[in-house]
């Protein structure tokens, strides 16, 4: 019933949703078999929603969204009470529907056409990740000075944001979750991708001025799980590197 309700173009992602969920766990499966220490389990089932409460990611395209409102620079996906202001209407590629606990986020997804800088592809910079030092950036250009973008903004928000957690965990007495601590999950993030973003765009805008054309990202999967700091530092560990990149 839930799957007829919706619009025909709607429901088709669905079912693409659910058919790459299970190439993904395919794939994993033989990728496991051949070499399990690249996992830190085995690949578990894709599982069913729950009958009742189960939510599920919804993506309009633009052929299902209202016509006459974007016409009037607002996004109102089909079958939907829904109107979300936009002013580029003419480069909107989807919609998405995200469910959370007691709210749903809307994200829209522009398209943008990509301009190619004028960068010299023989200079090439590279990054340190961190947590004090959220990234140190060094270059072989002459005359580049390394810069270092500051992790203690994210630190600080983390440190906060475990605290009230452990404290309001610790009054509800099991390991579940409210919505309060949601909300203040979801206000977390909103705060550390705020952020991240700004770091990283500010990185890219001085790699183009620099005319610096190949940036080097270190990556070791797993090492916030190989690693024992301490109580303190624990709570000050969670900057997001890998959505950064």
């Amino acid at each position: 019933e839930a799957y007829k309700a919706l619009p025909a173009k709607v429901a088709q992602w669905v079912l693409k949703g659910l058919v790459n969920n299970w190439k993904s766990f395919k794939e994993a499966r033989e990728s496991y078999q051949c070499d399990p220490s690249k996992f830190t389990g085995r690949p578990q089932l894709p599982k069913y929603k729950h009958k009742s409460d189960g939510r599920n990611l919804l993506v309009y395209t633009i052929q299902a969204l209202g016509k006459q409102a974007l016409k009037r620079g607002l996004i109102h996906p089909s079958m939907l009470a829904l109107e979300v202001k936009t002013k580029h209407a003419e480069s909107i590629d989807q919609v998405r529907i995200i469910p959370r606990k007691g709210f749903y986020v809307v994200e829209v997804v522009y398209e943008q056409a990509v301009k190619q800088a004028p960068v010299n592809p023989a200079y090439y910079a590279g990054i340190d990740i961190g947590l004090n030092n959220l990234a140190a950036l060094a270059s072989n250009k002459p005359g580049f000075h390394p810069v270092v973008v500051n992790g203690r903004p994210v630190k600080s928000t983390n440190q906060f944001y475990n605290k009230r957690k452990a404290a309001l965990q610790h009054k509800l007495g099991h390991t579940g979750t409210t919505t309060r601590m949601e909300r203040m999950t979801t206000k977390r993030n909103r705060r550390v991708d705020q952020y991240m973003h700004t770091a990283s765009r500010k990185i890219i805008d001085l790699l183009v001025q620099e005319g610096i054309g190949i940036l080097v990202i270190g990556k070791n999967d797993g090492w916030k799980n190989e690693i024992e700091m301490g109580k303190r530092n624990n709570q000050n560990f969670g900057a997001p590197h890998q959505r950064r990149k």
